[in-house]
């Protein structure tokens, strides 16, 4: 119940490969990145349990 909460109050979570940043920093230069294709350059992405909960949403308005 918890989570459901949760994920309707906070569907976006910080991108795990670019840690929320939007960009790729290189290690041995920090001036040179790159934009992060996981997240699309926005360092957000949706919560497994709220990407179910939109398929289920969008099944259901399908079916009716």
């Amino acid at each position: 119940m918890i989570y459901v909460v949760r994920i309707a109050l906070f569907p976006l979570k910080d991108c795990w490969c670019c840690k929320g940043q939007g960009v790729h920093r290189s290690e041995s230069n920090p001036k040179h990145s790159r934009r992060c294709w996981w997240c699309k350059n926005t360092g957000k992405r949706w919560r497994i349990g709220r990407r179910v909960w939109n398929r289920m949403r969008q099944k259901h308005r399908d079916a009716s």
